[in-house]
């Protein structure tokens, strides 16, 4: 871990990254994302955003996900709206963390109403896990707009942690 928090661990990773794609057609190591993810900082999350366009998306989301850097959570919620991939959204969705702010509010608010089915459950997870209170009237109106029983449970299970009625353990889990 100690090399990877060197000043030079980020130029490396992507001279390893660039020369194994310039010799063979395979994709990354899921690793190179992974320790550009652990290295967290403000350049390893630039270097991932400079990467992101291949295939890998949802991988790299996972991996700016890591990163302790607002950078890249702005850009995860971007994606999230704006990529073509329904997938690589939801990824860049599950992958967005406190503190909430207004966008990612609004975010969140924007793919229960208007994400695919995928989106919509994560959203609900989403809310439920970083208790976005705001959500709380979109989730009462598509509970009763919903003829689908599984985003009913899900949204019952969430509006009482959402008002305050049921505690959620810290790793997410209901006591």
């Amino acid at each position: 871990m100690a090399l990877l928090l060197h000043p030079c661990a980020v130029g490396r990773v992507l001279e390893l990254c660039e020369r194994r794609a310039s010799e063979a057609d395979d994709p990354p190591p899921l690793r190179v994302y992974k320790n550009l993810g652990d290295i967290g900082t403000g350049g390893a999350a630039r270097a991932l955003m400079w990467l992101w366009g291949s295939r890998w998306g949802a991988d790299m989301a996972g991996a700016l996900g890591r990163c302790k850097s607002s950078a890249a959570q702005k850009f995860l919620i971007r994606e999230a709206v704006a990529h073509p991939s329904s997938h690589v959204r939801q990824m860049c969705l599950a992958y967005v963390k406190l503190p909430l702010t207004k966008a990612k509010i609004d975010l969140f608010i924007d793919r229960l109403l208007n994400g695919t089915y995928n989106e919509r459950f994560t959203a609900i997870l989403k809310v439920q896990e970083l208790r976005v209170g705001r959500a709380a009237q979109t989730l009462m109106a598509m509970r009763e707009d919903s003829e689908n029983t599984d985003f009913i449970k899900f949204i019952n299970d969430t509006l009482p942690v959402l008002l305050g009625k049921k505690p959620v353990g810290a790793g997410g889990k209901r006591e």
